[in-house]
């Protein structure tokens, strides 16, 4: 369940300026963060769609899984465990 083997099986990846991170089974089996200093809010989103992109390009491969990778629903968007985190994240 919910936080079942903590700590084990958890990290955190970031690139080397720190500005794009996954949490990996933190409270969400993963969360994926792009942040910058600043206001150039289109290269925040530009990185994390390409990064999103590569995530699911790298679990369709690994598992041959098509269609969704990321669990969401129609009306509440990214489905999550934690109520406060649902929707898109924007």
């Amino acid at each position: 369940g919910y936080h079942a083997d903590w700590p084990h099986g958890r990290g955190v990846f970031h690139n080397p300026d720190k500005t794009f991170v996954n949490w990996v089974n933190e409270g969400d089996h993963l969360r994926i963060i792009s942040m910058q200093q600043g206001g150039d809010v289109k290269a925040v989103f530009s990185r994390l769609s390409a990064g999103a992109k590569a995530i699911e390009d790298t679990i369709r491969k690994e598992t041959g899984v098509q269609g969704e990778i990321f669990m969401m629903h129609p009306k509440f968007g990214a489905v999550t465990c934690c109520p406060s985190n649902i929707g898109t994240g924007m």
